[in-house]
């Protein structure tokens, strides 16, 4: 779920110890903290039942704006924060809302013409991929160096939704790309794997902080992602090869 998901990616909470989340620095503090100027730049809000537990690390940012639930507008949102020379380090959270059921807001026109015979989630994910070829575009025409990290917070259940008690894997298969000028975040991002081959979602504050050019302790995040667990809608801890094979 969002409200867990997101969190365990900008803090050290982790799925079976919440108490990071509330007691030490959050990956936008550590980048305030390193010199960067910080963005918070949402398709969602940052109160109410699906927010508030990620919504108070956003609120360290500097600078918070929202777009009113439209995704297509983050791309102007960035280019306004890449117009602001005032900082040559930025830190720039694009959090959008993708597709979540249900779809029928999700996306437009463009879409429905562009995949004539498809339906409302394939037309929901059209825009998804609409939007983030758009930011890739705006990012590719700066002067600047570059990491663009993307991933979404939870999987989907075509049709029912997600964070179900008995979804099974589904929930937890997600897409994650990078695109960096760094020639080494990749080879470090493969170092993240679990034994079983997968990129857990507790990786993800290695892969930004590595980004952010923040040295972790390795023997710290082996100790974090030698055991593959994830939390599930019922809030109990699983390994991930018990939730592959059953459904809870």
């Amino acid at each position: 779920m969002t409200r867990d998901s997101v969190a365990m990616t900008l803090s050290f909470h982790t799925p079976e110890n919440a108490l990071p989340l509330f007691k030490e620095k959050s990956v936008i503090d550590v980048a305030n903290d390193s010199g960067y100027q910080t963005y918070w730049l949402s398709s969602q809000q940052l109160e109410g039942l699906h927010d508030t537990r990620y919504g108070f690390l956003a609120q360290s940012s500097q600078i918070i704006e929202f777009t009113e639930f439209q995704d297509n507008k983050l791309p102007s949102l960035l280019n306004k924060a890449l117009a602001d020379n005032s900082h040559h380090k930025k830190f720039i959270v694009l959090h959008m809302i993708g597709s979540h059921i249900p779809y029928g807001d999700k996306y437009d026109s463009i879409d429905r013409k562009s995949l004539p015979n498809a339906d409302e989630y394939d037309w929901s994910v059209h825009k998804t991929d609409r939007v983030i070829k758009e930011i890739v575009d705006i990012l590719d025409t700066q002067p600047y160096r570059y990491s663009l990290f993307f991933a979404s917070d939870h999987g989907e259940l075509i049709g029912q939704g997600h964070g179900m008690l008995y979804g099974g894997p589904q929930q937890y298969l997600i897409p994650y790309f990078i695109v960096s000028h760094n020639t080494n975040l990749c080879g470090y991002i493969e170092s993240l794997r679990s034994d079983n081959g997968y990129l857990n979602g507790i990786a993800n504050k290695f892969v930004l902080l590595e980004m952010l050019g923040i040295e972790v302790d390795r023997n710290y995040i082996d100790a974090e992602l030698k055991s593959d667990q994830v939390l599930h809608a019922n809030g109990k801890v699983y390994q991930w090869e018990q939730v592959v094979v059953q459904d809870f």
